[in-house]
């Protein structure tokens, strides 16, 4: 058949011969008829073979550039979309006047705003989901973190210092839900990551299209609950409460630009101050926004909290999300902007400032992004104070020009703003002596448009200067408002030390674990935590106890000084245990770089999975030359589970590890070449994915090969990590599977309360530990004697799960 259409074609060419044009009157016509066209046709068209074969060559470089180039042009091609699209989707020109009002409000809403711009200091700020996807397929690639490292809901230092997956606020919104709740302890950045987010969303300064036709709205909650208390309109109050935001210009047609975005179902209000609030307020404002979701179901929102107090706002579809605590990488960034930053300022010499960046380069407390920034701030101006975090904000006040007697008016003034708060009471006016704190707006910022300290936790300090009576601390210890907490805590360290360790005797064991981070934090010397350690140290090594539990102790003694916490992690390495040398590799991993490494060389041929893993991590994170020939020779050497370890462990050093895995990605053992898909995996990065990509087509080992294949498959698939709005009861398939076993029917768009219920009682381990994971933050009362029964289980996971679940429901509003 080929031979006959070649033939064919040869005829066709051969055959072709020169129609002649007529002359005269016949031309026109000619021209003009079927016969002239194809005469004329026939006439200009000739096979060139010459002209082939340089058509078909010059195709062929074309193709490979395009190919070997697609990366580039697919980010050149995004970008010109991106500033094509941008430019379309601002809407008028008052619009491009309030995003620049916007954008200028964000650059110096921080503590140090009269010094640096946000950008000049900013770390971008990552997220951990909380809840685990619900009705969604397994992962099918094991992350090493996910099986080592524990996530403490109200405590995320080993999931942060470890890389545990996390996103960006704008990747969770473009991707996933439109209703988000960030976590954290004061001082952590949910400011921060509020105006980061706004600002840029302000600027189209984010690579998701789909948020580029949003409009941000900057609301603080105590300006938006006074409004509220003027107006029953719930968009008016939010209006008013932004209004002081913008430049004169845009004020008046603030409200026509919102409701207009409101309309056309494009606006992200970022509500910030909720953790500044009591939790009576926090649950009048929860029911305000369930309000304004049910007018407007399509606006996005993202608001922050301590995790002390969360009231509906998980029932509203809200994704809790756990602010990352800076780890080494993000703590050495900070260091080279803040050392450029006033570097600018001329307020010392290079050298001077080189030397102490170098100095503070060497410290290991763990600190929160707030605590780095005065701690800095004081090194650099020649004020010796130590890095602990209470230690830092005392100085602060102690820098003031306030006296004793300013003390004292100021300490009773902050009791009574927590008294009346929690009782619904009006606040007293603030003293006089508060106008000495306005000149730098480092403590205090004066009104308009209302007075507020820059962080929650100087009204602690100052209401503890002052003894708190016997009444009121009942109150504010059980308020799960964490002002009030630390307030009371601090105020007993203050006047009756002794009545702070009776206490401490007392309390049952779930009220210490909750009160250990921050117990932690103010107890001055080692003598005076011995109480607290003992304790906590009994309640570790009990395995009966839940394994989250004996994590969060733990979690809790990691934010003591290296030197305290030494002794506690060596123990722990020397355990019988396999789940207690696990957490003493971690532990160790965040001691000084020049700590002795064979403890964790030893842990390298445990034959526990999750200790050699947890050992591969911690030698990373201590990133010396000696720990990372440890994880390259266990990933060459080593088995293949050691091998896998390793080669995630390596992606998370973005600068050796990194390097590290493109080369072994090259190997000539497949093993080793397989092991680096999992830590390119881990990275997700362009050039990850290109080696992933190149992998999945030029390798020769078949098993190889199909494992990048299915990474590669993975990555170009959206995440099922990224936490989307939780499903209906109905379309969980663990309780339809449970449901069919029971012979009953799921009714769509009903809770179905008493499936789950019957789940939680009667259902398998596994059915048992989705009951209990969908309902975390989401308290039933007919669920917590099921849960609590669910303690004594011989299921370590479902004990640990149970715990989990019933802490969760303690942090959110009472049924009702």
């Amino acid at each position: 058949m080929l031979f006959g259409l070649r033939n064919y074609f040869n005829w066709r060419i051969n055959s072709r011969v020169s129609i002649p044009e007529p002359s005269g009157n016949l031309s026109f016509l000619w021209q003009n008829s079927l016969w002239g066209v194809r005469g004329q046709i026939m006439n200009v068209w000739r096979f060139d073979l010459r002209s082939f074969l340089l058509g078909v060559l010059s195709s062929t470089i074309l193709f490979f550039l395009i190919h070997r180039f697609r990366n580039l042009l697919d980010s050149l091609w995004q970008t010109i979309q991106s500033n094509l699209q941008s430019s379309l989707f601002v809407r008028s020109n008052l619009e491009v006047q309030l995003r620049k009002d916007l954008i200028r409000f964000c650059q110096k809403e921080h503590l140090l705003g009269q010094m640096f711009a946000l950008d000049d200091l900013l770390i971008s700020t990552r997220c951990i989901p909380l809840l685990s996807a619900t009705g969604v397929d397994e992962v099918p690639f094991e992350d090493v973190t996910a099986e080592v490292v524990p996530v403490i809901f109200d405590d995320p230092l080993l999931a942060s210092s470890y890389r545990t997956k996390s996103y960006s606020v704008l990747e969770i919104l473009a991707q996933g839900n439109s209703r988000l709740i960030l976590l954290g302890e004061y001082g952590v950045g949910k400011t921060t990551a509020l105006l980061e987010a706004a600002m840029k969303i302000a600027r189209l300064d984010h690579p998701y299209p789909s948020l580029y036709t949003f409009l941000p709205l900057y609301v603080h909650a105590t300006r938006f609950m006074k409004e509220l208390e003027k107006r029953n309109d719930i968009i008016a109050a939010l209006i008013e409460s932004a209004r002081e935001f913008f430049s004169t210009s845009v004020r008046r047609s603030i409200p026509g630009i919102a409701r207009k975005a409101l309309r056309e179902q494009r606006m992200i209000l970022f509500l910030d101050g909720i953790d500044e609030i009591p939790p009576q307020q926090v649950d009048r404002l929860a029911d305000t926004l369930k309000t304004l979701l049910q007018q407007h179901p399509e606006i996005k929102i993202v608001t922050v909290a301590t995790p002390n107090y969360l009231s509906d706002f998980i029932a509203m579809d809200f994704s809790p999300l756990s602010i990352c605590m800076w780890d080494k990488t993000d703590t050495r960034m900070f260091l080279e902007k803040w050392q450029e930053g006033w570097k600018k300022t001329n307020f010392a010499s290079p050298e001077e400032i080189d030397l102490w960046t170098a100095w503070a380069k060497q410290e290991s407390a763990i600190l929160t992004p707030l605590e780095w920034t005065l701690f800095l701030l004081f090194l650099y101006s020649k004020i010796p104070t130590p890095p602990r975090p209470f230690r830092l904000y005392e100085t602060c006040l102690q820098s003031t020009p306030i006296d004793h007697s300013d003390n004292k008016e100021i300490a009773g003034w902050t009791v009574e703003i927590i008294k009346n708060y929690l009782q619904n009471g009006t606040p007293p006016s603030p003293p006089g002596a508060l106008d000495k704190l306005f000149s730098d707006e480092f403590i205090v910022k004066p009104p308009p448009p209302e007075l507020r300290f820059t962080s929650p936790i100087y009204i602690s300090l100052f209401a503890s200067y002052i003894p708190i009576e016997q009444s009121d601390r009942v109150t504010f210890l059980n308020s799960k408002w964490a002002i009030a907490v630390q307030a009371v805590l601090l105020s007993l360290l203050r006047h009756e030390k002794e009545t702070l360790h009776f206490e401490l005797d007392r309390i049952s064991d779930d009220q210490l674990i909750d009160l250990a981070r921050i117990l932690t934090s103010i107890l001055p010397s080692l003598e005076d935590k011995k109480q607290l350690i003992t304790r906590l140290v009994n309640l570790i090594r009990d395995d009966q106890k839940p394994k989250y539990l004996r994590a969060k102790a733990y979690s809790a003694l990691l934010h003591l000084p290296s030197e305290e916490r030494l002794p506690l992690i060596k123990l722990l390495l020397q355990s019988k245990e396999a789940f207690l040398r696990q957490l003493g590799a971690l532990g160790y991993g965040l001691l000084r770089s020049e700590i002795e490494l064979q403890p964790l060389l030893n842990l390298l041929e445990d034959p526990h999975l999750n200790c050699f893993q947890a050992a591969c991590l911690a030698l990373v994170n201590i990133g010396t030359a000696p720990a990372l020939d440890a994880v390259i020779s266990a990933l060459i050497h080593g088995h293949d589970r050691l091998k896998d370890a390793a080669a995630q462990s390596l992606a998370n050093d973005p600068m050796v590890g990194h390097a590290i895995l493109r080369e072994a990605a090259q190997h000539e053992d497949p093993r080793v070449r397989k092991a680096c898909i999992g830590g390119l995996l881990r990275i997700n990065s362009s050039w990850s994915k290109e080696v992933l990509q190149q992998m999945a087509i030029e390798e020769k080992a078949w098993l190889v090969k199909d494992a990048a294949a299915n990474a590669v498959t993975f990555l170009d698939a959206p995440d099922p990590r990224i936490p989307q709005k939780r499903p209906e009861t109905a379309r969980l398939p663990w309780l339809i599977q449970f449901a069919a076993q029971k012979g009953i029917g799921l009714a769509p768009g009903k809770s179905n309360q008493d499936v789950l219920l019957l789940a939680l009682e009667e259902g398998s381990p596994e059915i048992q530990q989705a009951a209990l994971e969908f309902l975390q933050f989401t308290p039933l009362e007919l669920a917590i004697p099921l849960t609590e029964k669910l303690l004594d289980s011989s299921n370590q996971d479902l004990r640990s799960t149970a715990y989990q679940t019933l802490w969760s429901f303690k942090v959110c509003r009472k049924p009702r």
